[in-house]
């Protein structure tokens, strides 16, 4: 059984965001790339949260609780999601031509090099819930959603 890749905690977020080393592990420098790091680190954790979100929506579809609001839920989540990473993905390539390889550390090599990989698994994962949520969704009609008058009587 594989491990999934990405690996970035709620701990990763906090100690990032005080400007720390995440994880307190002291192995990041202070340099100013390293600050330059943090709201991609955001945006990526975020991103991970709302796949996994998209994922426990895509899970009802076939069930009694899928309905017409549930699918238009979903669609908005992954509008939502596919937005948010092309402006990571945008985010990611300035990043790298804005500073490139030069004068770097290598910890904050490692730092953007996890950055990729944790997103790219993010993507991922989003590409497998999607067509998953899609084939879920052609397979199975949703319920009909009661009404109030008939659900009172």
């Amino acid at each position: 059984p594989r491990r999934a890749a990405c690996t970035m905690s709620f701990a990763d977020v906090r100690g990032s965001a005080r400007g720390g080393p995440a994880g307190g592990s002291g192995a990041r420098g202070a340099g100013a790339s390293s600050g330059e790091l943090v709201p991609l680190q955001r945006d990526i954790f975020q991103a991970t949260t709302a796949v996994a979100g998209f994922k426990r929506l895509a899970e009802r579809l076939g069930t009694a609780k899928d309905t017409a609001a549930l699918r238009e839920n979903i669609d908005a989540q992954r509008r939502e999601i596919s937005a948010n990473a092309a402006a990571t993905k945008d985010s990611l390539k300035a990043l790298a031509s804005a500073s490139g390889a030069v004068g770097l550390s290598r910890a904050d090599k490692v730092a953007r090099a996890k950055l990729v990989a944790d997103f790219q698994s993010v993507l991922k994962e989003f590409e497998r819930a999607s067509a998953r949520a899609a084939a879920a969704a052609q397979s199975y009609a949703p319920r009909e959603e009661p009404t109030r008058a008939s659900a009172g009587a």
